[in-house]
C-alpha cells in the first residue's frame, strides 16, 4: 500500500511539471554582433545562401521571440549557421515553425515559412562567390602571416593532412570546401592582381594577391606551377640572391600576360581531371 501511495504522488507531482519550460534559459542573438547568417539543406555541403540585412533581421526576431516547446525529437529541414563577428559560430536546425539550437529542446516561431522562405536555389552560386570573396579577403589582407614554405606542395605532404597555408586550419578548411571550380574561377581572376597582401613569403618579400591565388591554387589542385610542363625548367632552377628565387620569378611571370594565361589554362584543365 505505501508502494502504491509512492508511485501515486510521484505521478501527481510530474502532472504538475510544467512540460514547456525549458531545461537550460534560451540565449538571446544581438543582431550587433552578427557578422552573417547562411542557410543550407544539410550541414556539411557546401551549397548555402547568406541572409540579407532584412532576412537577418526577421531571423532574429523570430528566435529571440519564440516559444519554448519542450523536447521534441524532428529532422531538420534548414541548418540555420549564424556567425558572431567575435569569430564564434551558433547552428540552428528547423522544421517549419519548430526550431532548435544545441539539444533536442524545441521552440516554435510564429511563421511557419519564414526559414523556407530564406531558400532561393537560384541564389546558390550567387552566395558562394560572395562568401569565396570575403573569406579570401579576410585571409590574404585582414589576418596574413608568414607561409614560411607551406605554398608550395610536396610529395611528403600528401602522406599527411595537408597544411593550411598561413591562414589558420578552420579558415582555410572552410575556404577549400567551396566548389572546386568556383574556386578555380574565382582565382585566376586574380592572377593580374599586383596589390600587396599581409601575408609574407619568408625570408622574402610580402605576396602579390596574384601570387597568392597561384599559391592557393596549388593546394587546391595539389600541383606548384613549376611542376607544369611549360614550366619546368624554374623547377630545379638555382637560386641565387634574393631577386633570383621562385617568388621573383614567379611575380615576372604573372605580369606577362601570355605566362599568365597560360597559368589560368592549365589549372583550369586540372579540373577535368
Amino acid at each position: 500500500m505505501k508502494i502504491f501511495t509512492f508511485i501515486l504522488t510521484f505521478v501527481i507531482l510530474l502532472s504538475c511539471v510544467d512540460s514547456k519550460k525549458p531545461i537550460q534559459e534560451q540565449t538571446k542573438i544581438d543582431l550587433e554582433l552578427i557578422d552573417n547568417i547562411y542557410i543550407k539543406k544539410r550541414l556539411n555541403e557546401t551549397d548555402s545562401i547568406r541572409l540579407n540585412n532584412k532576412q537577418t533581421e526577421l531571423f532574429v526576431t523570430e528566435w529571440n521571440n519564440a516559444t519554448s516547446e519542450g523536447l521534441y525529437k524532428m529532422g531538420p529541414e534548414f541548418w540555420i549557421i549564424v556567425k558572431l563577428k567575435n569569430d564564434s559560430i551558433r547552428k540552428f536546425r528547423s522544421n517549419k515553425n519548430l526550431i532548435k539550437e544545441k539539444n533536442d529542446w524545441t521552440y516554435s516561431v510564429s511563421d511557419s515559412t519564414l526559414i523556407s522562405s530564406f531558400w532561393k536555389p537560384e541564389l546558390i552560386h550567387i552566395s558562394q562567390t560572395d562568401q569565396i570573396s570575403e573569406l579570401w579577403n579576410v585571409l590574404v589582407f585582414e589576418k596574413g602571416g608568414c607561409l614560411g614554405g607551406e605554398q608550395y606542395i610536396s610529395e611528403t605532404e600528401f602522406k599527411r593532412e595537408e597544411k593550411p597555408l598561413v591562414f589558420n586550419e578552420m579558415d582555410w578548411k572552410n575556404f577549400s570546401k567551396n566548389d572546386k571550380g568556383k574556386l578555380t574561377e574565382f582565382l585566376i581572376t586574380k592572377l593580374s592582381d599586383t596589390t600587396k597582401t599581409k601575408v609574407h613569403t619568408c625570408p622574402f618579400f610580402v605576396a602579390t594577391t596574384g601570387e597568392m591565388a597561384v599559391y592557393s591554387l596549388q593546394h587546391i589542385h595539389n600541383k606548384n606551377w613549376f611542376d607544369f610542363f611549360e614550366f619546368k625548367d624554374y623547377k630545379d632552377k638555382e637560386y641565387k640572391n634574393a631577386t633570383e628565387q621562385p617568388q621573383m620569378w614567379l611575380q615576372n611571370i604573372l605580369k606577362n600576360e601570355t605566362d599568365r594565361k597560360k597559368i589560368a589554362e592549365l589549372y583550369k584543365t586540372e579540373l577535368k581531371k
